[in-house]
């Protein structure tokens, strides 16, 4: 990591796969600063301030991003996520209605 982000908090994750090859990504501060504007935008009747969220795609910056809305708003972020590749393995062995039950 470059030295001026030293005593920053730093994610690392994986995103990609089901399209190519997986890749790595470096995040820093950026969804923190998206989304708290966000939040200074939302209603509280409408998300009130303590209120649980999820991600059903719990994918790459939008995860992290919904994650720290649901804590900056003091309440708790739940995920579900699938992977691709799984619904793929599942296809090629050719049980169908198993990959159609994901959706």
């Amino acid at each position: 990591m470059p030295k001026a982000y030293a005593d920053r908090p730093v994610y690392v994750f994986e995103i990609g796969g089901s399209t190519g090859v997986p890749k790595s990504r470096v995040s820093i501060d950026d969804f923190r600063v998206d989304y708290e504007a966000f939040s200074d935008t939302l209603p509280d009747d409408a998300f009130p301030r303590g209120s649980d969220c999820w991600d059903p795609a719990a994918r790459a910056r939008l995860r992290l991003a919904v994650e720290h809305l649901g804590q900056y708003r003091h309440g708790i972020c739940f995920m579900t996520d699938l992977d691709p590749r799984w619904v793929i393995r599942l296809l090629k062995r050719g049980k169908i209605e198993e990959a159609e039950a994901c959706n």
